[in-house]
């Protein structure tokens, strides 16, 4: 089976979002770059502050497992037999509408946070609708 380039890209982008994703869904706090925003730790934090953020971040964190499953099935299923147009465009698409939103809110947050890897996420997917 031959695999093209853009799809390598396309399954990076896959496996750093499940990465992300499970990062996120099994943390027992918050991360890092939240604690720091908030200028408090997990720990100073009202029990049900805490909790509300542990449960958002559960989440984002399946958001970003699921946004990577459909990237492996179109690739994988889409892209497997030549390249088909509309494949490309949906996964450019999604992952543009998943991370134009999260690089805005990331953003928001700080500089300090891991806003880059979600900048790489988009210029990757445009390299790969443009490969």
């Amino acid at each position: 089976m031959h695999v093209a380039f853009n799809q390598i890209i396309f399954y990076l982008i896959a496996v750093g979002g499940a990465c992300v994703g499970l990062i996120y869904l099994f943390s027992p706090k918050i991360m890092p770059y939240h604690e720091r925003f908030l200028e408090m730790t997990h720990e100073q934090l009202p029990p049900n502050v805490a909790k509300l953020l542990l449960t958002l971040m559960r989440v984002a964190g399946s958001l970003f497992l699921a946004l990577s499953f459909c990237i492996a099935m179109l690739v994988y299923f889409g892209l497997q037999n030549g390249i088909e147009k509309w494949v490309l465009s949906a996964i450019v698409g999604t992952v543009l509408i998943f991370s134009t939103p999260t690089l805005y809110s990331t953003l928001r947050i700080g500089w300090y946070t891991p806003w880059w890897l979600v900048a790489l996420s988009i210029v990757l997917a445009i390299t790969g609708f443009l490969l």
